[in-house]
């Protein structure tokens, strides 16, 4: 028999190694925003670490985490509604729902189609997924096309001072007026002078307990030929400049340009919940953020808010969440110069929400599942359902729901 145990979303206990977290608190913001729970909540944070949980527990971990999101931020209102129905809702009243394979070759796993997807990156580990992703092997693509040209990248974080009580709004819109100042400097348009012809940058979000909301970018800097020497000296002193005008400071060993490489070894220990099977390279650090674990205590990702909201139920780790997704709302995380990804053969590139909802060419079917999705639903078993296709395909399909109709005493 395969494994049908309860579903991750649903209440349950007496399992090894799953925390039970009963119900949120309900003061503060939380009692406000955060809805009942009712039943309590499954946690899988006891046995999904980030080296060495398999591939089967990591994407149930998202189906999970997806629905801490929507307690979070669903009863906020409408502005939620498109994660509301990610993944749970039809694309339309008559659309049919399958579970499909990935292409052949392709080291994907089973999805759904027919369904509705929210396409953000930001909060929803289900879109982030997918979107990073194909955004990761489109930075790959274009960082090998540059070298093939004879180019060179170069690799800035800029980083600046904050304090607990900042607001992550507050911050946000200071560092907006910080870059555009940067990017007006003189050593910033000094590049093109050393060979540059563009960038891809990144923003990047992460919280802690003593010094709060930390965010920060990453750039990849193109070059026509090598990367310069020298860029810390020139570029520094215009990011602090830049900071200044807007009352933040920056140290000058929290401001970085390194040249990038494929793989960089530094970036090992920020793998986060992708399989160890590759270095962390240099396209990874730039669109995977959102997907890094990181240390209790220390700068947490966002998702590890979500994490820490299931496990512990304390209401800081729901405020801090959703004082984070209403100020990203609606925005892209990566962006490229103008003309950079024609230079580098990649073509337009598709939105968040045209990747999260795409089909990738070559992608099989198994079948459909239409009359008994409201029953998977129900029982929150989207992510387990699939994970029985990929184990035993359509039979491993046909069991889980057969199992699940005698267990819930549902007629066929």
């Amino acid at each position: 028999m395969l494994d049908v145990s309860l579903p991750l979303d649903c209440a349950t206990s007496g399992r090894s190694g799953v925390k039970v977290a009963s119900k949120w608190p309900k003061s503060g913001a939380a009692a406000s925003s955060a809805g009942s729970p009712g039943a309590g909540l499954v946690t899988i944070a006891g046995f999904v670490n980030a080296g060495r949980s398999d591939a089967a527990l990591r994407r149930l971990e998202r189906w999970h985490l997806q629905s801490v999101a929507r307690r979070v931020l669903v009863p906020l209102g409408d502005d939620w509604r498109r994660l509301g129905n990610c993944c749970r809702a039809r694309v339309s009243m008559h659309a049919s729902i399958f579970i499909r394979t990935p292409p052949p070759g392709s080291k994907g796993s089973n999805f759904y189609s027919g369904l509705q997807h929210c396409g953000s990156a930001w909060v929803c580990p289900l879109c982030a997924a997918k979107i990073v992703e194909v955004r990761r092997r489109e930075l790959d693509q274009g960082f090998k096309a540059l070298r093939d040209q004879g180019g060179s990248w170069g690799f800035l974080t800029a980083t600046f001072a904050h304090i607990k009580t900042d607001r992550f709004a507050d911050l946000d819109a200071r560092h907006a007026a910080a870059l555009h100042h940067f990017r007006n400097s003189r050593a910033w348009k000094s590049l093109k002078g050393a060979g540059g012809i563009g960038g891809v940058r990144t923003f990047e979000v992460q919280w802690g307990p003593l010094n709060g909301f930390h965010p920060h970018d990453h750039m990849l800097l193109a070059f026509e030929g090598a990367t310069p020497d020298g860029l810390h000296g020139l570029l520094y002193p215009a990011w602090s400049a830049a900071l200044a005008t807007v009352g933040l400071r920056c140290d000058p060993e929290r401001f970085s340009v390194t040249a990038a490489y494929d793989a960089a070894a530094s970036y090992v220990a920020k793998w986060g919940q992708e399989p160890l099977d590759r270095p962390w390279g240099i396209a990874d650090e730039v669109t995977r953020g959102v997907a890094k674990r990181s240390k209790v205590g220390v700068h947490m990702g966002m998702f590890d808010l979500l994490r820490r909201l299931d496990a512990t139920g304390e209401s800081i780790y729901h405020d801090k969440f959703s004082e984070y997704a209403t100020a990203t709302k609606g925005r892209h995380a990566l962006h490229w110069s103008p003309g950079l990804r024609a230079r580098l053969g990649l073509g337009l590139a598709k939105t968040d929400e045209q990747i999260a909802q795409g089909i990738e060419q070559g992608a099989g079917t198994l079948g459909s599942i239409d009359e008994f999705w409201p029953l998977i639903m129900a029982k929150h078993n989207q992510g387990h359902l699939l994970e029985a296709s990929n184990r035993a395909g359509w039979d491993g399909v046909l069991e889980f729901i057969g199992d699940l109709i005698k267990r819930e005493g549902v007629r066929a």
